[in-house]
């Protein structure tokens, strides 16, 4: 059964922020704010004269922020304080994770219920978020 060549394309946005305030009685009262706007685009070619090949890309733009423990700056202090199970302390300046990204992959349904899909994807991450053991003298 031959069906018409079909295009399709999705556009969007998504605004995410974060606004953050932290005071203690052994630090000064920190605020920090950010956010981004978050372009989506995705397209699908449906191939003509196939039982449903496809071909899909998508570039998008995400957001994760950081964690509230990561952005505390109190220092958690740890019963074993060693370099698996180290004491930590938070920084109020740490920036939200950006990441762009495109997505390509070609679907193949061969049955009804089964489908092959290959996929490629790439990203690139800016403000990348991390955990760093070291040592800091008392």
């Amino acid at each position: 059964m031959e069906r018409d060549a079909a295009w399709s394309v999705y556009l969007g946005a998504r605004w995410e922020g974060i606004r953050t305030s932290t005071s203690g009685n052994t630090y000064a009262e920190i605020k920090n704010n950010s956010s981004v706007l978050s372009p989506v685009a995705q397209t699908l070619y449906k191939l003509p004269g196939t039982k449903g090949d496809q071909l899909r890309l998508a570039v998008t733009r995400t957001y994760k922020a950081p964690g509230q423990q990561q952005i505390i700056p109190h220092r958690f202090t740890s019963v074993n304080n060693s370099q698996t199970e180290p004491d930590t302390i938070g920084n109020p300046n740490l920036k939200p994770e950006l990441a762009l990204g495109v997505d390509a992959s070609y679907e193949h349904y061969w049955a009804e219920g089964a489908l092959l899909s290959a996929s490629v994807s790439t990203r690139r991450i800016t403000d990348y978020t991390r955990n760093l053991v070291s040592e800091i003298a008392p």
